[in-house]
């Protein structure tokens, strides 16, 4: 059966949906590195090989094994899509997700303003370390697992959106400014 490329994309999102995860790799400053390094990750875990195949030959990525904890469980894998690469597949899928919308959707943005730190230096950050920071915790708030505790402050996606947004027009009118002189 031959698939056209909407219908992947629509079985793709249905697939990270379900049994997908969509964050953010932290790995901290420290001696080999000046700052705190953040990379969009896209993980999708299953039993079966037939389905991560697909994924490798349709989207790229590797596969990992997971490890068996308990003899009844059957084996299961790790399908995963790291940095542009993760970006470039949800922003293609992001019009198909239903329950991971808010991730992907910040993810999206967020690769738009990654697009302007290449060729810096780690000195001269073309954008705040404190609004990755703030992309990661939303990031870590919308993957928590179970209930949470009802609160006033919500996550408000929306307004981490427009942060990013302002964020990009700034850095775009000094890239602008910076070619002028």
């Amino acid at each position: 059966m031959k698939m056209t490329t909407q219908e992947k994309l629509a079985y793709l999102a249905g697939i990270i949906d379900g049994e997908g995860n969509i964050g953010i790799n932290l790995s901290k400053k420290g001696k080999w590195q000046n700052c705190d390094n953040y990379k969009i990750r896209l993980t999708i875990s299953g039993t079966d090989m037939r389905l991560m195949n697909w994924l490798v030959e349709n989207f790229g990525g590797w596969i990992c094994k997971k490890p068996i904890y308990k003899k009844e469980h059957k084996q299961s894998y790790n399908w995963s899509l790291m940095c542009s690469q993760a970006g470039d597949v949800l922003e293609m899928v992001l019009p198909y997700l239903i329950i991971k919308r808010q991730q992907a959707m910040i993810m999206v943005s967020y690769r738009k303003l990654q697009a302007f730190k290449k060729y810096t230096y780690p000195q001269r950050k073309k954008y705040s370390e404190s609004i990755r920071e703030e992309i990661y915790e939303a990031i870590k708030y919308l993957n928590c697992r179970g209930s949470r505790p009802v609160e006033t402050n919500t996550l408000d996606t929306d307004k981490l959106l427009v942060k990013i947004e302002s964020e990009l027009d700034r850095n775009i009118k000094n890239q602008i400014s910076d070619n002028l002189v």
